[in-house]
């Protein structure tokens, strides 16, 4: 596998994670925030996570 191919995986997988924990409190947690993260691109989710959070 190429070098520039492994490093986006990875660094899209990271991210993946970091909003996943980020929507650990979410309705459909962290695996759902994941997973949603893996489908859609990390940026959807954290975008929802950051506008709907209560304060």
């Amino acid at each position: 596998m190429p070098t520039k191919l492994t490093f986006f995986i990875g660094a899209y997988f990271f991210f993946c994670i970091l909003v996943a924990i980020g929507g650990r409190k979410t309705a459909i947690g962290f695996w759902g925030v994941f997973f949603l993260s893996i489908l859609l691109t990390p940026f959807i989710p954290a975008f929802f996570i950051v506008i709907f959070r209560s304060n």
